[in-house]
């Protein structure tokens, strides 16, 4: 996945001819395109403790997780949370498991954009949708919270919906 993400950022995407993302450059980065960054943040949404482990609700640990079992790389205990990091193609991917439970999340998300300088349009947010049928995945580019507490404190503290989020059914529906 980490390299299906970096393949969305590529300028040239010859795997399956879908067209890619193309970074957003900022008037503040004086639209030079060297400029943008190649630092991502994989943030997985959980919360911590033996009682949440194997919830559903904890579908952005373990997709984190994964993501780190397939690239070989482990998590660190760090400020705010678990953190592995991986390069692939001259990109850096930050993948985070905030330990300050799932509604305080965005204190652990800002704290790691800053220190390492990762904007905005960078940001992927993995977590559970009660409102998805088990199974669905939905990725949005930007949107309301939608009643996601870690989502919702995501948007408090980034005063921002501007990110990207994976949601990840869990109804039973």
């Amino acid at each position: 996945m980490i390299k299906w993400i970096s393949n969305l950022f590529s300028s040239t995407n010859t795997d399956d001819n879908t067209d890619c993302i193309k970074p957003e450059v900022h008037k503040h980065q004086k639209n030079n395109i060297e400029s943008v960054s190649n630092k991502f943040l994989i943030v997985g949404l959980g919360n911590i403790g033996a009682e949440y482990v194997n919830t559903r609700h904890n579908i952005g640990f373990k997709v984190v997780d994964f993501l780190a079992r397939k690239e070989g790389i482990s998590f660190e205990t760090v400020k705010l949370g678990s953190l592995a990091q991986y390069k692939f193609k001259g990109k850096t991917f930050f993948l985070l498991k905030p330990n300050t439970y799932m509604n305080l999340s965005g204190k652990a998300v800002k704290y790691w954009m800053d220190k390492e300088n990762i904007p905005l349009e960078n940001i992927f947010v993995i977590t559970d949708d009660l409102n998805l049928s088990f199974g669905t995945i939905r990725i949005k580019p930007k949107g309301s919270d939608g009643g996601h507490n870690g989502l919702k404190n995501i948007n408090l503290v980034l005063n921002t919906q501007n990110y990207t989020r994976f949601r990840f059914g869990i109804s039973k529906k």
